[in-house]
């Protein structure tokens, strides 16, 4: 095959291609996919703080769908599949209260900005350990560093 540069015949300039395949690469580096090569999800804007990230037992990904009527209207984290094809696709007709799991990760990541700041720090906590190691038992004390029945009798 021979190529020939025909500038006459693109429908788009060079600076437009180079920026249009710059945000495709974008979206393919946000892409999530199985060991198995399926894509689990893509880039989105969700509100919904888990849907890029969920996926079901059935492999696959999971969205946020309102359910229930009235004062029972919830959000939930749905597996698609089920949703699309229905259970015999996929059998878990079952969904994650969406407000149960963000809250769940809001916590975790609490937990780890707290764990972060005390590593930068670690007098309070070693003050807290040392504290602990004085309310506790003799015998507790020999089981939780290590020691042996024997060496915590001497």
């Amino acid at each position: 095959m021979i190529t020939k540069d025909a500038p006459q015949y693109r429908l788009v300039s060079d600076k437009l291609w180079a920026e249009a395949n710059a945000i495709s690469d974008q979206s393919a580096a946000a892409t999530w996919r199985g060991a198995d090569g399926r894509l689990k999800s893509r880039a989105t804007k969700s509100e919904f703080l888990l849907s890029p990230f969920l996926a079901c037992v059935c492999g696959g990904s999971m969205h946020a769908k309102q359910s229930g009527k009235g004062d029972k209207k919830r959000w939930l984290y749905t597996c698609t599949t089920h949703h699309l094809r229905g259970s015999k696709a996929c059998p878990n007709g079952k969904g994650i209260r969406v407000d149960w799991a963000d809250a769940a990760i809001r916590k975790i990541e609490q937990a780890l900005k707290e764990q972060k700041a005390r590593a930068k720090d670690p007098a309070p906590l070693k003050a807290e350990a040392e504290k602990l190691r004085k309310e506790m038992r003799p015998g507790d004390r020999c089981q939780t560093e290590g020691f042996t029945s024997a060496s915590c009798r001497a």
